[in-house]
């Protein structure tokens, strides 16, 4: 930036206060420009990819901490609800791909604690929905 204000100040003392084009491009670091504008594109790249990666990781962590608190939810009622036998399928999502047969058994505990039929997740876009908000 310093190079292209040389620059133009010597095209306009060269041309008596007038903007002297061939002493501007004479004088221009067209190296020094170029080599500044793949730097400033770069960085501005590397910032772009930094704030899109920091924003999937705190979605990411926020994503945890509701699933975190759901499952100690569900821990705090069954002791309420004396249905500690529906909680295995807290176990089956934390050590297990057997996903839908524990999603059965939510939908099931849900049911049995009478929540009410729309605000029951009965499948997997229900759940995507509710937790990503699409």
């Amino acid at each position: 930036m310093v190079d292209v204000g040389d620059a133009v100040g010597r095209s306009l003392i060269a041309g008596g206060g007038t903007f002297n084009a061939v002493e501007f491009v004479l004088r221009l670091n067209v190296v020094g420009v170029g080599r500044f504008a793949i730097s400033l594109y770069g960085e501005t790249r590397r910032a772009i990819s930094y704030n899109h990666a920091k924003k999937e990781f705190d979605f990411a962590s926020k994503e945890t901490v509701i699933v975190s608190n759901y499952i100690e939810g569900l821990k705090i009622l069954a002791h309420q609800y004396d249905d500690h036998h529906l909680l295995m399928f807290i176990s089956d999502f934390e050590k297990s791909d057997a996903y839908i047969e524990a999603f059965g058994k939510s939908v099931t505990l849900a049911e049995v604690r009478n929540v009410p039929v729309n605000r029951i997740l009965k499948s997997k876009p229900d759940i995507d929905k509710y937790f990503g908000g699409k």
